[in-house]
């Protein structure tokens, strides 16, 4: 079985994701990371739609996106620093594929760097940090109708750090037991309990889902299905 929060975020009308809350550990404004397992469905992604999202437009906070129209006929990956830059990469995602993701944003140097199926693919530099965006919710997916994706997310984490090569490797390759050192949101195949996406962060900011189907959890230690 395929084991995955299911998102429907299509037509654009719907809504679809799940809410982790305003912990304040994810009001990053310093470097930080996203990695994820993802399988994008075929079809009726939205123009700019949210995987990872802890923002206010025109305020601040960031989020990690799927975009259609920087490159036509392609799902492209970017990410946002809200009210300082757009990142709007070449790194493109093929439907109906699963595909490991990440991008790292370091605020030292001013470098983004985009990653897929552990490959460094492309590095974007502006410098200007990361504007907090007060106390806010975080979501995978989005809570605002036309600014979800369809989909499937296997496992995803963020981090108050930028994470190396080997270290966004070894998270590609053991899902179920991702890095520990920064890691503020963390939630895996094997994390749905009582009808909740368990953070295996210590900060517990676990994710109540409105309008995902979240697949059972039987237990199976170490369990990755992405089909």
């Amino acid at each position: 079985m395929s084991r995955c929060a299911d998102f429907n975020s299509w037509p654009s009308g719907s809504v679809s994701y799940t809410d982790h809350g305003a912990g304040a550990n994810l009001n990053i404004i310093t470097s930080l990371s996203i990695d994820a397992w993802v399988k994008f469905k075929q079809g009726g992604q939205n123009v700019r739609a949210a995987i990872f999202i802890r923002s206010v437009p025109g305020v601040g906070g960031y989020y990690l996106t799927i975009y259609r129209n920087h490159i036509p006929g392609k799902n492209t990956l970017t990410f946002t620093r809200m009210t300082i830059v757009e990142h709007d990469s070449d790194v493109d995602i093929v439907n109906g594929t699963p595909v490991h993701i990440a991008i790292t944003y370091n605020l030292t140097t001013g470098d983004t760097i985009f990653y897929r199926n552990g490959v460094a693919v492309q590095t974007m530099n502006n410098m200007g940090g990361i504007v907090s965006a007060g106390v806010i919710n975080s979501y995978i997916n989005a809570n605002a109708a036309g600014s979800g994706f369809n989909g499937c997310v296997y496992s995803l984490n963020v981090y108050n750090r930028v994470l190396s090569l080997a270290e966004i490797n070894y998270n590609m390759q053991h899902p179920a037991d991702a890095i520990r050192r920064g890691r503020q949101l963390g939630v895996t195949q094997e994390s749905w309990q009582g009808g909740v996406w368990k953070d295996l962060s210590p900060n517990a900011y676990d994710g109540t889902p409105t309008g995902v189907v979240l697949s059972p959890n039987n237990n199976i230690a170490g369990r990755c299905v992405l089909i």
